[in-house]
């Protein structure tokens, strides 16, 4: 047998203005530390490795490597701000790299917080490409923040345009 189902009254609830509410002890905004951050690159890479592999090799022809060659961007203006956009924007081009070559697109990844794209790329940097995890070069959220803002969302194909001068030693 079943139960009846019983119907709560409609209630008015009358509307609270924001100089009736309970004032809290602090307005103040707490801004996180850069090293107390808690993004975990390695969670964020996970996605990643569907196509570059987890240990960042890539597939020949079909997915680029991501290791043992990134790591001279990180002194370079434009390296820094390719790799940046390329996690937050993908990239669409053909590259010729080690002397393979990829043509293709990786999309852009959505959810890319600037919290987990720099993490992310910390990740590679210090797991496939040597880099220290003390390293001052590697990347901090406000930076990405910055690289976002200056650039805005970019096509795939106008950061591919932006690869040759990441890959050229600046003077």
């Amino acid at each position: 047998m079943k139960k009846p189902v019983k119907f709560i009254p409609e209630i008015q609830v009358p509307e609270i203005k924001a100089s009736e509410q309970i004032p809290t002890k602090s307005k103040k905004i707490v801004q996180i530390s850069e090293f107390l951050a808690t993004v975990d690159g390695g969670k964020v890479y996970k996605k990643c490795q569907a196509c570059h592999v987890k240990t960042g090799e890539g597939v020949p022809g079909a997915f680029p490597p991501l290791t043992g060659r990134l790591a001279s961007l990180l002194k370079s203006k434009h390296g820094r701000e390719y790799l940046a956009l390329v996690v937050m924007n993908g990239v669409r081009g053909e590259m010729n790299i080690d002397g393979i070559r990829y043509i293709g697109t990786m999309p852009r990844q959505g959810g890319m917080t600037p919290e987990k794209t720099a993490a992310v790329l910390n990740y590679i940097m210090t797991e496939f490409n040597g880099v220290a995890t003390d390293d001052t070069d590697l990347f901090k959220t406000d930076e990405i923040v910055k690289i976002s803002t200056d650039n805005g969302r970019m096509t795939a194909q106008n950061i591919f345009k932006k690869r040759a001068t990441a890959f050229v030693k600046e003077q």
